[in-house]
Order: structure tokens, then C-alpha cells, then sequence
């Protein structure tokens, strides 16, 4: 009998209840679209995405919206003050979150 855990690993069977043994997803963008299910993070042994075993996977898309809400927060909050290249950022940062929501 396979043993119950948290988050399993497709690709090589890892597993673990702890989510903090997972490393954060390098390279998400090159990784997932939209409609597909996001990992909990990314196997330490092979390097492919860990997924929940328990049904808490959400879909890219559904996690973009907290993620834009997020960022409106800090661009709201944050001055650039006088460094012109952190400034030029905020903007760019700005900009994108009003083209994301459009």
C-alpha cells in the first residue's frame, strides 16, 4: 500500500507533508500557461514540479489575480524617491499591472 502524503512528486515519486521541504518553481513562466494547475513547488531530487495530493491545486490564471492584487498593493505604497532607475521600474511595474487587468 502506497503510503498518503501532502505533496507527491509525478515524475519520480518524491513526497512529503511538509511544503516548506519544496523549493519555489524556477522559471514559471517558461513552465505553465494559464489554464494549467500549479505546482506547490518544485522536487529537490529531479527538478519537476510537486503538486498537492489533498485537491488544493489551483490554475495559473486564479493565482495571477492574487498575485496582481499583490503587486497594486506595493506599487501603491512604495516611492522611488530620487533614484531614477528604481523609478523607471515602479513605472514599468505600474504599467504592466494596468496592461494585465485590462
Amino acid at each position: 500500500m502506497t503510503e498518503k502524503h501532502t505533496y507527491r512528486c509525478r515524475n519520480c515519486e518524491y513526497a512529503t507533508d511538509d511544503r516548506d521541504d519544496l523549493p519555489p518553481l524556477a522559471d514559471l513562466e517558461l513552465r505553465i500557461e494559464s489554464d494549467d494547475i500549479m505546482g506547490a513547488g518544485e522536487c529537490p531530487e529531479c527538478g519537476a514540479m510537486v503538486f498537492d495530493t489533498t485537491g488544493r491545486n489551483h490554475r495559473a490564471s486564479e493565482c495571477f489575480d492574487e498575485l496582481v492584487a499583490s503587486l497594486k498593493e506595493i506599487v501603491t505604497f512604495v516611492s522611488p524617491g530620487d533614484d531614477v532607475q528604481f523609478a523607471e521600474m515602479l513605472h514599468n511595474g505600474r504599467a504592466a499591472i494596468a496592461n494585465a487587468t485590462r
